[in-house]
Parts: C-alpha cells; sequence; structure tokens
C-alpha cells in the first residue's frame, strides 16, 4: 500500500434503500404504462421522421458523445428530424460539435453541480418536461449516457413509442429496446454501440468516418481564434516560444493533483525551456488557478474565468502542450489537436481517457495505487483524507513527461 492511498480497498457498491426504491417505483411506473398504453411495436422501420438523442453530463463526456452523434446523422440525412436534448451548461459547447438540427436545453437534476433542493423538485421538472416533449410527438429516444433513469422515465411519460437505451437497473424499465451494457470499454466506444443499434433498428447502415477513426468533433471558430490571438498579445506573450497550458482544476475533490505541485511543474519547465505558462480553467476554478500562481516563484498567465468555450478552444489550439489532472478541458485539448498530458487515479483512462488516433500526442500517468482506479469520485470532504491517490504523482514524474513531449513536438 503506497503513500495517500486509502486502506479502506474499493468503496462498496451496494444499492441503498432510496436507489432499492427508486427502481420499484420504476418497475412499478412501467408496467402502469405498458398496462394503459398500446405497447410499441419492437420492430422499427424507415417511418422513424423525429428523434429525440439526450446527453445530459458536461463537457468531456458530451465530446465523447459527439462521434456517434455524428454518425447518426451521417446515416439519417434528412430522413430524420434530431433534437439533440443536453444540459444548459453545456449549451455552448455543443454549438461546436456536430450539427443537429434543432439543440434542446434543459437543466438535468442530478448534473447541475448546485446544492440539492426540495427532493421532490426532479419530479415535478420531469412531469412538467414530458408535457413539452409530449407535444414535440418524437417516434425514437435515445438515451447514450448508461444510467440515466431519469431521462429513460422522461421518454416513457412522454409517450415516446420507441426507447433505446443500456440494460441498466433501473433505465432497462423504461426501454423498448436495451443493449447489454460493457463497462470495460472506451466512453466513445458504449455511445458508438448505442447509436449503431438505433440505426441498425431503424434500418439504415452505420457511417463511419472517412479516415476510419471516430474523431472527437469540435469545431473551433475564426472568431474565438482572432480574441485569443488579441488576448495573448495583450498579455504580450512572445510568438516563438513554447506556450504551456495548466488546467489545475478538475470536477471532483478526489480528482485534484496539489497546486503546490502544478506550481513546481510550470516553474520547471519556465526555468529549462523558456515555456509560457498560462493557467486556465472556469469561473469556479479562479481559486485554484491564483493558488498556483501563488506557489510559483516565475510569472504565469492566469486566464481562468476569463475565456468562452470556444475562446478555450482556440487557446488550446494553439498551445504546445496542455497539463491536468482527468478532467473536460483535456479531452477539449484532445479533440482541437494540442498535445496533452493527463493526470489520472481513481477514474479508469481505459473507459474515459483521451480518445485520439494519434495516442502518441496524448499521454496518460496513472497513480501508484493498489485500489486505482476505483472509478469512485463522490467522497465527503471528510473521506477525502483518506483518498489521496492523486499524490502519488510526483513532480519529477510530470516534468520529465512534459519535457520529452515538448522536445518531441519540436522536432515533428
Amino acid at each position: 500500500m503506497h503513500a495517500g492511498c486509502s486502506d479502506s480497498g474499493r468503496p462498496a457498491l451496494a444499492s441503498n434503500r432510496r436507489q432499492h426504491l427508486r427502481a420499484f417505483l420504476l418497475r412499478l411506473a412501467a408496467w402502469l404504462l405498458r398496462l394503459f398504453r398500446r405497447p410499441a411495436s419492437r420492430k422499427v422501420d424507415r417511418s422513424i421522421s423525429r428523434a429525440w438523442i439526450v446527453r445530459p453530463d458536461h463537457l468531456g463526456d458530451f465530446l465523447f458523445a459527439t462521434p456517434a452523434l455524428d454518425r447518426w446523422l451521417q446515416a439519417t440525412g434528412n430522413n430524420v428530424h434530431t433534437t439533440l436534448s443536453v444540459g444548459t451548461w453545456c449549451a455552448e459547447l455543443a454549438r461546436h460539435g456536430p450539427e443537429v438540427e434543432h439543440l434542446e436545453l434543459f437543466p438535468y437534476p442530478g448534473f447541475t453541480r448546485n446544492a440539492k433542493g426540495q427532493w421532490w423538485s426532479p419530479y415535478r421538472a420531469l412531469i412538467r418536461q414530458a408535457r413539452c416533449l409530449r407535444r414535440e410527438q418524437y417516434d425514437m429516444a435515445i438515451i447514450l449516457r448508461f444510467d440515466h433513469w431519469w431521462a429513460g422515465l422522461l421518454a416513457c411519460l412522454a409517450g415516446i413509442p420507441h426507447r433505446i437505451g443500456y440494460d441498466t437497473d433501473p433505465l432497462r424499465h423504461c426501454l423498448t429496446s436495451r443493449v447489454p451494457y460493457q463497462g470495460t470499454t472506451h466512453e466513445v466506444e458504449r455511445n458508438l454501440t448505442l447509436i449503431d443499434h438505433a440505426l441498425t433498428l431503424t434500418g439504415y447502415a452505420p457511417a463511419s468516418s472517412d479516415d476510419g477513426f471516430p474523431d472527437l468533433i469540435y469545431h473551433v471558430q475564426d472568431k474565438d481564434r482572432d480574441a485569443m490571438t488579441t488576448l495573448l498579445a495583450e498579455h504580450r506573450i512572445t510568438a516563438g516560444l513554447p506556450m504551456v497550458i495548466i488546467h489545475p482544476g478538475a470536477g471532483a475533490a478526489v480528482k485534484e493533483w496539489p497546486a503546490q505541485r502544478f506550481a513546481a511543474v510550470a516553474d520547471a519547465l519556465i526555468a529549462e525551456m523558456d515555456a509560457t505558462v498560462v493557467l486556465t480553467g472556469a469561473s469556479g476554478d479562479l481559486g485554484v488557478a491564483w493558488k498556483v500562481a501563488a506557489y510559483m516563484h516565475e510569472d504565469a498567465l492566469v486566464l481562468a474565468g476569463q475565456t468562452s468555450i470556444g475562446e478555450l478552444g482556440a487557446l488550446l489550439e494553439g498551445s504546445n502542450l496542455v497539463i491536468g489532472s482527468d478532467s473536460g478541458p483535456l479531452h477539449l485539448a484532445v479533440a482541437v489537436g494540442a498535445p496533452s498530458l493527463h493526470l489520472y487515479g481513481p477514474v479508469d483512462p481505459a473507459m474515459f481517457g483521451p480518445w485520439s488516433a494519434q495516442p502518441d500526442r496524448h499521454r496518460v500517468l496513472m497513480v501508484d495505487c493498489d485500489c486505482a482506479p476505483c472509478n469512485h469520485l463522490d467522497f465527503s470532504p471528510a473521506e477525502l483524507l483518506g483518498h489521496r491517490c492523486m499524490e502519488t504523482i510526483s513532480v519529477d514524474q510530470v516534468v520529465d513527461a512534459a519535457r520529452a513531449m515538448l522536445a518531441g513536438n519540436r522536432h515533428a
């Protein structure tokens, strides 16, 4: 057992009472709906004209869904009116992805990262949204997230006759067509598997990308490139020197690497390679970004909270290396083709790691813990003291990897 690792082993996965009750109520709801409504035919054909695809997550998981969305749009063309439903927090990102006919924004409960409200609020929102969806008269619903029972029940209550998703509990009770869940494959592959199943049911041949590899899709816009060029010029960033982006924030506290270590890496790259270091993040990452800057002996440009998603994509695109813990912006770096160095701890990179046809440009450093990866992120503040696996990644490891990647990029 290494320092920083929990001595409690892998977290228990047993369902609690609330989960059992939820599964029972979903089974009951699905049974009642089947009882009082004419069941949908298991056979689906080209009469499908309106499809509703939902992916409620944040930046990284949405990017993992873009190859599947693109495959669906290529195969169905103008024959199917497709609505993509995403969380309101994902609006700008979705507008840079595959071009769907209609983008629906909805604040999906459980993904808002806000404090939980009254227990009945998600169910009240469910009923209201089901009424709205019913008016759209969709023929098919595709729930891309493997465990999103809320969207499954929403599609069921909205009367969407064909509902496709993964055969997981309790989502399976709301579906008319279930796909076996393979928990050991990459999330991109899982999304593609589900879309291929939906295409096969509707009689369309799945279309593959031109080069044979389904890349993440993010379109950098010229206006964002121009904005970042102007911003960097205002800060007198010298052209020709390597620009390293460090994104110190992460979506969960257990995935964060210490700010002091990011600072040490930044200082080393500035001293050894004359690099320009830029610290990025959303407005909620301002604290950790400035904490890194405060620990540094050299100067860094702090742009956390100052860029839109579009501008961040342009900034990453123009960088020589992006370094950070497992997070959405690191996957955005992959999507725009920037070399990236990912620090992984509790999350399994085989399932949620960088996805690229050029894996040598996107390196992963994994923690040295027997209990990793556990894929468990919801630790309470008190529990975090026993789950410090990220600290087993040393400053020297990151500096050595970054140095090699920067040197390789210069000679590429």
